[in-house]
């Protein structure tokens, strides 16, 4: 029976850790403890009190492990991390393969001009 204590999101570029997010994993479901209600730590100042628009592995349109700020057209989405497939319509998410992109600074960054990452992995650790 899946029971976790605790789960975290790590991101690897190079085999070096980039990003590290921790939820509380306790009386959680196989994906509903990826939210920010059950957030304990985030590198990010403004994502406990900022309103998203997506905060959810299912994400939304092919974008996965998806923390999104908002939308504002394709030039104006602004978010913290996505994992995305093939095939997506703005031109920040238009891979060839698929792509792990977060938020280089403290704060969410716009997808498309701000200060963001790619990363090489995305793991899950539960503990």
């Amino acid at each position: 029976e899946y029971r976790p204590k605790e789960v975290v999101v790590v991101l690897y570029k190079g085999g070096i850790e980039v990003l590290r997010f921790v939820f509380d994993g306790h009386l959680s479901h196989k994906t509903d403890w990826f939210s920010k209600e059950r957030l304990t730590f985030s590198p990010y100042t403004d994502l406990k009190t900022s309103s998203t628009n997506y905060f959810s592995i299912l994400g939304h349109k092919g974008r996965h492990f998806f923390i999104n700020k908002s939308y504002g057209g394709c030039p104006n989405d602004f978010g913290w991390l996505v994992f995305y497939t093939p095939g997506i319509e703005c031109s920040w998410d238009i891979p060839t393969d698929y792509k792990i992109k977060y938020s280089k600074s403290s704060q969410a960054q716009n997808w498309a001009s701000g200060n963001v990452g790619e990363a090489d992995v995305l793991a899950v650790f539960v503990d």
